[in-house]
């Protein structure tokens, strides 16, 4: 009985190192399968929550070089579907954009805020479209990059360059109760130094003819003069062929009456606008 037991532990013990020395063999046997793999970049852009619902609308230059005796709300009357609240020839004009008011809807000129600060929104009738080459309409918020109160859209106007040619442009228009106006730009210089001056003038008795009530004899307006008159100045001094200093005033006073309401025989009130605006920059030209 011994002897089966001492067998019987020698036969398990012969077993266990025969196994121990076989898997360290096979541990020996095993060939390393390390690979280095090629550097891979993964990135992707953030997205910009400005850009969602983004949508800008650039005016036609060229219609509004033919238009240049025309206010800002004429252009955007003619070449936009925007409805533009207008009283009249040179009277209050409003924009709204997208549902939102007068009020949440930005005018910027080269990149600064044209609202009226005692008004809280911007006559669109007092901008001439001599004033201004480029105009362009950005729907939404994403307007409130160029400052606040631009809820409902942005009307960015700009002026380009000075023209690096001499050059003397006249528009002279004329309308209905008695409306003239006229405007003239000269662009002008000599060596590194340009110059270019914008002026214009307009008119208008608007002595219309109207109806209270069906029935009730016709009259004339009264009390409905308008006279507005203003001057750009540009000048611009050359770096070199791309890179420029140029500084702008804008300077412009309106006189317009404010005619009596239905329920008055006639009336005094006036309203009298200046302004004066300044801006110096850098501009490069590609």
């Amino acid at each position: 009985m011994q002897s089966v037991n001492t067998r019987f532990f020698y036969l398990t013990f012969s077993f266990v190192i025969l196994w121990l020395t076989s898997g360290i063999n096979l541990l020996h046997a095993q060939i390393d399968s390390v690979q280095v793999l090629k550097q891979i970049e993964v990135t992707a852009e953030r997205i910009d929550l400005a850009d969602i619902g983004k949508h800008t609308d650039q005016l036609d230059k060229t219609i509004l070089s033919l238009n240049r005796h025309q206010d800002l709300a004429s252009a955007l009357s003619m070449q936009t579907p925007l409805f533009v609240r207008s009283y009249g020839a040179g009277t209050l004009a409003t924009l709204g954009i997208r549902g939102g008011g007068a009020a949440h809807t930005q005018i910027v000129w080269n990149g600064i805020p044209l609202r009226n600060p005692m008004l809280g929104l911007q006559d669109l009738s007092l901008i001439p479209g001599v004033f201004f080459d480029e105009a362009a309409i950005h729907y939404g918020g994403h307007g409130s990059a160029f400052g606040s109160g631009a809820v409902g859209g942005l009307i960015s106007i700009s002026n380009s360059p000075v023209s690096l040619v001499n050059r003397l442009s006249i528009n002279l228009s004329a309308g209905s109760w008695k409306q003239r106006g006229g405007d003239v730009q000269l662009d002008y210089g000599i060596g590194k130094i340009r110059l270019s001056s914008r002026l214009f003038s307009q008119y208008a008795l608007n002595n219309f003819r109207y109806r209270l009530d069906k029935g009730l004899p016709e009259r004339n307006q009264v009390h409905n003069e308008i006279k507005d008159n203003g001057i750009l100045q540009e000048i611009s001094f050359s770096i070199d062929e791309k890179q420029f200093i140029t500084g702008r005033l804008w300077f412009q006073y309106a006189d317009r009456q404010i005619p009596p309401t239905s329920t008055q025989n006639n009336s005094k009130a006036a309203q009298q606008d200046r302004n004066i605006t300044r801006i110096s920059s850098m501009e490069l030209c590609s």
